[in-house]
C-alpha cells in the first residue's frame, strides 16, 4: 500500500454500469470487496449507467470520466488525476475500452498494481485490437480470466503469458438466487400450469443455439407430453424462433417470456435448466440456475465445463446435438430423485466457488499477492 494507509484502495473501471453480465458481476464483486475492508471506487468511462445507484447505496463512490475517443488525451488525464487523488493501490479494468484506457492511465500514474479481467471470448477482435493488447502485456501485472476456456483463448489468440493468467470466475448473489418453492399463484399468473417444465434464460442470438433447444423440446414433448418449455430472454431471433416453434408443432407448449425482471422466480419454475450454446465464456445464467438448485443440461463448450460437473450437478452434451439434449432432459424428467440430488450438488458447488463472497476472497488474495511482490521488488 502507498504510504501508511490502513486500507488497500482499489479502483475498478468499466465502460458504463448498464445491466449486463460483466456489469452485474462488478457490482457484486465491488460490494463484497468493500465488506472485506477494501476502499473501493468505481470509474465509468462514458456514462454512469443504471447500476450506479445500487453501488452508491452500498457506500461505494462512482465517478464518471466522460471519456470520448476523439478527446482521448483529456479523458486520459482526468482518469490519471482520479487515480492520484484517490491514492490508488490497485487499478482493475473490465472489458476492452476500459481495459485499454485504464492500463495506460494506471501505468502513467504509477499505480503499484494493474489488473484486468478477461470476461469472455472475443471473436470480434481484429488484428489491431490484438496488437494493442500485446503492447500492454508488460504493463499488466495479472489477467483474471473468468474460465479455463478464456485462458486458453487468450494464450492462443493474443499470446498472453500463462504465468500472468489466473482463473477467477464471475460470481452470483446466492441470497437472491436460491432454492425456494414456487408459489402456485405466481405460477398460474405467468400461465405455466404444468407440473414439469424445462427451460432456459438466454439472449436470442445465434451463439445460443436456440434452434437445437427447440428441436430437443419437440423430441421431449413427444416422449413426455405433459412437459412444457420456458424461454426467458429477447433478441434479434425472437420472431424466427417463434415461427420455428410453430413449424415444429410445439408452439402451444413453448412459452416465450421475453426480457423479464423476475428471473429468479422464472428459473424456480423450471424443473431442469438447459443451455444449448454453441460457444460461451462463463454464462451467468448457468451460475444463477445452479444457485437456485436446478439440475443442468448444457453443451460442452467454454465455461459451461467449469460450472457443470457431468453426472454430478447435471449433464454435458456435445453442441449442435438436439438428440442428446433431449435424452438428458428426459432422464431428469423421469427421475425426480436424481434431479433433486443433482440440484442439491449444483447449489453446493456455487456456494463453495462461485458466490460473490468466494470470488471476492480469491480476488483479494490476488491483490495482496501482487502488492507483496511489488513491495519486495522495490
Amino acid at each position: 500500500m502507498k504510504g501508511n494507509k490502513e486500507k488497500i484502495s482499489v479502483l475498478h473501471i468499466i465502460g458504463a454500469l448498464d445491466v449486463g453480465g460483466a456489469e452485474k458481476n462488478l457490482v457484486g464483486l465491488a460490494t463484497s470487496l468493500s465488506s472485506l475492508g477494501f476502499d473501493v471506487t468505481i470509474a465509468t468511462v462514458s456514462r454512469r449507467g443504471t447500476l450506479a445507484d445500487e453501488l452508491e447505496s452500498h457506500g461505494i463512490e462512482v465517478r464518471n470520466i466522460g471519456f470520448r475517443m476523439r478527446y482521448f488525451v483529456p479523458g486520459l488525464l482526468r482518469l490519471i488525476s482520479l487515480l492520484r487523488e484517490k491514492n490508488i493501490d490497485v487499478i482493475h479494468t473490465h472489458l476492452y475500452q476500459a481495459g485499454i484506457l485504464g492500463r495506460i492511465a494506471g501505468t502513467m500514474a504509477q499505480v503499484p498494481v494493474v489488473v484486468t479481467t478477461e470476461h469472455t471470448l472475443t471473436p470480434w477482435k481484429k488484428r489491431r485490437h490484438i496488437l494493442l493488447e500485446k503492447m500492454l502485456i508488460p504493463f499488466t501485472d495479472r489477467y483474471h480470466a473468468t474460465c479455463t476456456a478464456v485462458v486458453e483463448n487468450r494464450i492462443r489468440v493474443e499470446g498472453l503469458p500463462e504465468k500472468k493468467l489466473l482463473v477467477i470466475p464471475n460470481g452470483v448473489d446466492t441470497t437472491i438466487f436460491q432454492p425456494k418453492p414456487m408459489p402456485t399463484a405466481l405460477k398460474e399468473s405467468l400461465g405455466v400450469d404444468t407440473t414439469k417444465a424445462f427451460g432456459t434464460v438466454a439472449r436470442l442470438v445465434p451463439a445460443k443455439g436456440m434452434e437445437f433447444f427447440l428441436r430437443a423440446s419437440q423430441k421431449v414433448m413427444k416422449e413426455y407430453p405433459g412437459s412444457r418449455a420456458l424461454i426467458v430472454g429477447d433478441g434479434p431471433l425472437m420472431e424466427k424462433l417463434t415461427n420455428y416453434a410453430a413449424e415444429l408443432g410445439i408452439s402451444d407448449k413453448v412459452r416465450f417470456f421475453g426480457e423479464r425482471n423476475e428471473v429468479p422466480e422464472l428459473v424456480r419454475m423450471m424443473d431442469i435448466f438447459v443451455l444449448s450454446s454453441l460457444r460461451e465464456g462463463l454464462p451467468l445464467s448457468l451460475l444463477e440456475a445452479s444457485a437456485c438448485g436446478k439440475p443442468i443440461v448444457a453443451t460442452r463448450v467454454g465455461g459451461n465445463e467449469d460450472i457443470v460437473i457431468d453426472g454430478v450437478t447435471g449433464f454435458l452434451v456435445q453442441k449442435e446435438d438436439s438428440d442428446s439434449l433431449a435424452e438428458k432432459i428426459l432422464v431428469l424428467l423421469r427421475d425426480d430423485s436424481l434431479a433433486r440430488e443433482m440440484g442439491r450438488q449444483a447449489r453446493k458447488r456455487i456456494e463453495r466457488g462461485f458466490s460473490f463472497e468466494a470470488v471476492a476472497g480469491k480476488t483479494a488474495q490476488s491483490y495482496r499477492e501482487l502488492l507483496a511482490q511489488k513491495k519486495q521488488g522495490s
